[in-house]
């Protein structure tokens, strides 16, 4: 498989006009060529004319790494599913390292086209970089893992749950949210609270000096409130039905991680302030 490969930049470092316009469209989809030109020179400020970035966004074009709709321009989600596919096929290839170790332990974004692609990288995470004894937070606005248990999906939980010790504040507080918090509990993690909604950021997971940040879109974001407070029994979830509409919506999802122990040890503090 041939992959066209552009990289993300990383904490405004020096970056051609075409991984700038990548980078740019991963966290802002469908934006105009002149939107792009201004965005490009205030945020990454490349010296380039409005007539050289019509040419990269062309380019781009016809390499099918973005997609021209109308006026707006935005990533191929072609490109990203085979760069996606890419990307495994490394990560397997690293069996003696954990994922964290993969990613050279140094700040990265990257992009998920849905939460289900989201829970499986996060899931990944956990499988290969946590070792016994350790702690794992986690700050969300709702708690949905238990209910795609499949077989291995639980055997992964349980021995998670034996390994590292859980902290998990959810801001809703939804009949599933707690039935989830029950499913832990059986798992011997008792530090679970719903309803938590003074922490004013984005959702967050925290292992040792790594902090994950997701940034849910808020259209899915009022999907999953909507889905998650009009269910009253848990005999009443449609679990295809909220999989197919909800957790498999492609939406294009950011998500970012940084090293940084002094942020790191914020964020555990505060969510150890509630048990």
């Amino acid at each position: 498989m041939t992959v066209n490969i552009i990289l993300p930049v990383i904490n405004g470092e020096k970056a051609s006009s075409k991984d700038a316009v990548v980078s740019l469209l991963a966290y802002k989809p469908s934006l105009t060529a002149k939107k792009i030109y201004a965005d490009l020179k205030r945020k990454y400020g490349l010296n380039v004319s409005y007539q050289a970035i019509h040419k990269t966004l062309k380019e781009l074009t016809e390499n099918k790494i973005i997609e021209k709709k109308g006026k707006e321009y935005a990533l191929d989600m072609n490109w990203i599913n085979s760069l996606k596919k890419f990307t495994e096929g490394i990560l397997s290839q690293q069996n003696s390292l954990t994922l964290l170790e993969a990613i050279n332990k140094q700040d990265s974004n990257l992009y998920f086209e849905d939460l289900a692609s989201v829970d499986r990288f996060l899931m990944s995470s956990s499988e290969s970089g946590i070792t016994k004894g350790e702690n794992l937070y986690m700050y969300w606005f709702h708690s949905w893992t238990p209910l795609f248990f499949s077989k291995e999906g639980y055997s992964k939980i349980k021995d998670l749950a034996k390994r590292a010790k859980l902290f998990v504040l959810i801001k809703g507080d939804s009949t599933l949210d707690n039935w989830c918090g029950q499913v832990l509990e059986k798992f011997g993690q008792n530090n679970f609270k719903t309803g938590i909604k003074d922490l004013n950021v984005p959702e967050f997971l925290v292992y040792q000096d790594y902090v994950f940040q997701v940034f849910y879109p808020k259209k899915i974001i009022k999907e999953v409130n909507k889905e998650f407070n009009k269910i009253k029994r848990i005999e009443d979830i449609d679990i295809d039905n909220l999989f197919t509409k909800v957790f498999e919506k492609k939406v294009g999802i950011p998500l970012i991680i940084n090293k940084n122990k002094a942020v790191a040890e914020q964020l555990k503090a505060k969510i150890e302030s509630y048990f």
